[in-house]
């Protein structure tokens, strides 16, 4: 799958899961778009605007009762924040955003340290009154 002026105004090609790929086919057999992926409906040989996408994603946030700031891009945000928590490389994860320099990649790491922070840190809301008199198991005393 091709993105054409991405971010930078530069095309480049985008990688994506089997099973996605499966779900894009059954999607072009389903609806056989002309020469976009996703179409107007009033004028399927347009393509949708990216402003139409943002006005779009703005409706269903406000739907669903996020209010949360965040656009699309979010997304790409997202992906590539668990990507590193979850201990996938830098370079990987540079490579799967497209990103011509590692140095933009390296602002994620940031990003998810600041996550596994905040998940650690939800351990002081446990309630540890509720362990009281809950027996724990002695060590043997070598």
């Amino acid at each position: 799958m091709w993105v054409r002026q991405g971010k930078g105004g530069k095309d480049r090609a985008a990688l994506y899961p089997p099973r996605l790929k499966q779900v894009l086919n059954e999607y072009r057999e389903a609806c056989q778009p002309l020469d976009w992926l996703f179409y107007r409906p009033d004028t399927p040989h347009l393509h949708l605007s990216p402003k139409t996408l943002v006005k779009r994603f703005a409706k269903l946030k406000e739907r669903a009762g996020l209010i949360r700031e965040g656009g699309l891009h979010s997304f790409r945000h997202s992906f590539a924040t668990h990507l590193i928590a979850r201990g996938i490389d830098i370079y990987t994860v540079q490579k799967l955003l497209g990103h011509k320099s590692v140095t933009t990649t390296q602002v994620y790491i940031h990003l998810a340290q600041s996550m596994i922070l905040s998940r650690a840190q939800s351990l002081d809301l446990l309630d540890y009154q509720s362990f009281k008199g809950v027996e724990t198991p002695k060590r043997s005393q070598p």
